[in-house]
């Protein structure tokens, strides 16, 4: 008897094992994939600017979507981002902008590219603020190309690049 039980409990761990291994080796796999997120406030020539990003490389390339509200010219810009380039603490990110609210200029416009970098500097109260640069907006505008727009906005919220 004391055999019998041991081989139920054996074939039961085996069976638990071999469902949460590969449960756990896909949300490991799915948490390790690079990433840029954050979001909080920055002041632009005096105002208070408000913003939030996420973006995710996968397999079938980068997943991502920003909110930035630039109060000091009353606009709004919602962006898709599919370009993410992570160097160190810092990340440059890319992609289209979707959507417009207030009275944009001529160069803010639904369908024009647009590029931004971020830094982690890390978290506590020790740290310094996380950094963020303005949006470049721009015909060729691309994480890929050779321009990096200096992060340099200190943020008053979170930003984790990973």
């Amino acid at each position: 008897m004391g055999r019998t039980r041991r081989s139920v409990l054996s074939a039961s761990l085996v069976l638990a094992v071999s469902v949460a291994v590969p449960v756990f080796a896909a949300s490991a796999q799915a948490t390790g994939n690079p990433r840029a997120t954050g979001g909080g406030t920055t002041f632009e020539l005096g105002e208070r600017s408000t913003f939030t990003f996420s973006a995710v490389q996968t397999p079938n390339g980068v997943a991502g979507h920003m909110l930035y509200n630039i109060r000091v010219v009353d606009l709004v810009i919602h962006m898709d981002i599919d370009c993410l380039n992570i160097t160190g603490n810092s990340a440059k990110l890319s992609g289209v902008v979707t959507s417009v609210q207030g009275d944009p200029p001529d160069y803010v416009f639904v369908g024009q590219h647009a590029v931004f970098t971020v830094t982690d500097n890390g978290q506590g109260g020790q740290a310094p603020p996380d950094l963020i640069s303005d949006v470049f907006l721009f015909p060729e505008a691309s994480c890929n190309a050779a321009f990096t727009p200096p992060p340099y906005l200190p943020v008053a919220g979170d930003i984790q690049v990973s």
